[in-house]
């Protein structure tokens, strides 16, 4: 017998969401109900930020799990790998440096991770993409004298080949984003004091110096990944003059950045109860 399926999907691993836990292993996580409202719990990991079948495929018309094992599970691997030696630096003393090939490869997995999350940027459903899927099937039947129409006006069809279609498009090389990263380079942001960063769906967000139209090629525009409660990672255009290697960040910034995570992202974690609270006015 072939090994279960796995249909939790989590688009942020368990792995480094463990990073912004408590000691009891446990996140306070925030996400919208169905109706709209923000809840707020304390969960372990495994029930933080997934989708049921989020990265399920179609193979022969048949529910795979090879994309989710195959590619996802090895990158989040590649990224706790990454993340402890990042650890290990700063813990000695000195300051990680990403550069040349390292940057390259450490930029293509910044872009994937990016646009992971289901609320990472404005795509069609699954069931939209399903359609247009559809639409195409029917004109090739058209077109080449094929009697009859295709069997898929089922709901359940177009959202299943939507999503596989949307799957696998999230999982291939982003070469138009590492283009227009090409110019970035690797900063590290602190908070200051008491303050910390909390954990958003989406992991990367962006943040822009004194304004801007937050496209990639705005050269005010900088791009933060919290990778703990305590350090973020920040892509920005080089030479800058105005971010240093490691910046330390005042309260006041380490709450926008907060903010925007909350305001932009379906769900958020943090170590903190109160903090969240904080955030969420609540």
């Amino acid at each position: 017998m072939g090994q279960k399926r796995s249909r939790r999907h989590h688009y942020v691993a368990e792995s480094f969401q463990k990073r912004f836990c408590s000691n009891a292993n446990k996140l306070w996580y925030a996400e919208r109900n169905t109706a709209g409202k923000i809840v707020l719990e304390e969960r372990t990991p495994k029930g933080c930020f997934w989708e049921a079948n989020l990265n399920t495929t179609l193979e022969n018309d048949t529910p795979s799990d090879k994309l989710e094992k195959g590619f996802w599970w090895a990158l989040d691997q590649d990224v706790s790998e990454l993340l402890a030696e990042i650890d290990q630096i700063f813990a000695s003393g000195k300051i990680p440096t990403i550069e040349g090939e390292a940057l390259d490869q450490f930029k293509l997995m910044f872009a994937t991770i990016a646009r992971r999350s289901p609320d990472a940027s404005a795509l069609p459903s699954p069931v939209d993409i399903g359609l247009k899927y559809q639409q195409k099937l029917k004109s090739y039947f058209q077109a080449h004298g094929i009697h009859g129409q295709p069997k898929h006006e089922d709901p359940v069809w177009l959202r299943q080949n939507g999503r596989s279609i949307l799957a696998k498009a999230k999982a291939s090389s982003p070469k138009m984003v590492i283009g227009a990263l090409r110019e970035y380079v690797v900063r590290w942001a602190v908070p200051e004091g008491k303050s910390s960063f909390i954990l958003g769906s989406k992991s990367v967000y962006r943040a822009h110096g004194g304004g801007g139209s937050g496209h990639l090629d705005d050269p005010k525009t900088q791009l933060y990944w919290p990778i703990s409660p305590k350090l973020a990672l920040v892509l920005l255009r080089a030479p800058s003059t105005q971010f240093p290697m490691v910046s330390s960040l005042p309260t006041h910034q380490v709450r926008a950045w907060n903010q925007n995570i909350c305001k932009t992202s379906y769900s958020c974690g943090s170590h903190s109860q109160a903090l969240l609270r904080s955030l969420l006015n609540r």
